[in-house]
């Protein structure tokens, strides 16, 4: 008995992973697809990040909610990081780029005071001394006290390097999404979302914040692996997952021998049956009117199966005609699935799990009857 082997199958946490890593999928999948997710060019760059900052907290520009944005900004740094850093101190403010080769420099020409954001969103390498010229660049060449500097990182993984004693206690490293309420997201974008008043503004920051959790959701699967990580550090639950992982490495080849000892031999007008590979066989030399028809069938790791009905004679789109007349004689056009399969001189047939077919054994059960009856068929 399998419960004998591997008890540790049956145990509530495994359900609680799964549960877990796929709901993380879902929300990959769900915030894949947006204007800056789907461009391939920009947002991999650090400029793109910072001029998207930038153009939110200058009071200026033309998300046309003045101030709201900034001080939303500001009080997330006073309420999440203890930040002594007050709305009051920038209601006179400028916000520049590269500025002294700043990322983002937030500076109030009344107050005095700034703010460095430093952006790692993308990873990109530490310079020697960075923050130090930074900070240096903003209290000597501007005039300005530096309340904080924000070192800006996708996942809130990446720290900023120490620097001297002078500014380290300035330096805050921020993750944009970790899924806690002191990330960036959250902690900003968010409420900045929920008081805007402008339908473009919200949908601009509602398209972002889809991207940062597009750009960081692979670690949103951290606490899933944490959970695996202690649960395989119990007992003997890594010798177990071991074997169950090379036995499931197993399973498409003993899928594709259950198959082909269903079909027992009973294969004709087929002449020839051979194992292409491990998780595939191949029915091959079935000739009327001098085509070779052949059926592929093979057995995926997902759960998935699949078969293709080609034409080996013409490998081009000219062969397919001939296997179309064949399954029109028997009534079987339809029956496969729309498109091409095996390039376009065949016909292709999917099976995955679903609703139809809920489990491997049911999907597989599902693959051996529309074979046997497909063979049947062509008689």
């Amino acid at each position: 008995m399998i419960t004998d082997q591997f008890p540790f199958l049956y145990h509530p946490q495994w359900g609680a992973i799964a549960d877990g890593y796929r709901q993380v999928k879902r929300e990959k999948r769900s915030v894949g697809f947006n204007l800056f997710s789907v461009t391939s060019n920009g947002r991999h760059h650090e400029n793109f990040h910072s001029d998207i900052l930038a153009s939110l907290l200058d009071p200026g520009r033309e998300h046309q909610e003045g101030f709201l944005y900034l001080h939303l900004f500001i009080t997330y740094l006073r309420e999440q990081y203890q930040i002594l850093v007050s709305c009051e101190d920038f209601c006179h403010t400028r916000v520049t780029r590269e500025e002294g080769r700043l990322d983002v420099l937030i500076k109030d020409e009344v107050s005095r005071k700034a703010i460095i954001i430093e952006n790692k969103i993308n990873g990109a390498q530490d310079m020697e001394d960075q923050l130090e010229r930074y900070h240096r660049f903003a209290e000597k060449n501007g005039n300005y006290t530096v309340v904080a500097i924000i070192y800006l990182s996708a996942d809130g993984l990446k720290y900023a390097p120490k620097s001297n004693a002078r500014i380290d206690h300035l330096v805050y490293n921020i993750g944009c999404f970790v899924n806690t309420a002191t990330d960036l997201l959250n902690g900003w974008l968010v409420p900045c979302v929920q008081a805007s008043a402008h339908a473009d503004s919200r949908s601009f920051l509602q398209q972002y914040i889809n991207l940062l959790k597009h750009l960081s959701n692979k670690h949103m699967e951290t606490a899933q692996k944490a959970q695996l990580y202690d649960f395989l550090s119990e007992s003997n639950n890594l010798q177990q997952a071991l074997l169950v992982m090379e036995l499931m490495s197993q399973m498409t080849a003993y899928r594709a021998e259950c198959f082909i000892k269903a079909i027992n031999g009973k294969y004709h007008p087929f002449r020839q049956l051979y194992r292409y590979k491990e998780n595939y066989y191949c029915f091959e030399n079935y000739c009327p009117e001098d085509n070779h028809f052949k059926l592929d069938v093979w057995f995926n790791e997902d759960g998935s199966a699949g078969l293709d009905f080609w034409n080996t004679t013409l490998h081009s789109p000219e062969g397919r005609p001939p296997l179309t007349q064949e399954l029109q004689r028997i009534g079987w056009e339809t029956l496969f699935d729309p498109g091409h399969g095996n390039g376009d001189n065949g016909y292709r047939k999917l099976f995955k799990i679903s609703d139809a077919y809920p489990n491997m054994k049911a999907l597989d059960a599902a693959v051996l009857d529309f074979v046997e009856k497909f063979i049947h068929a062509l008689g």
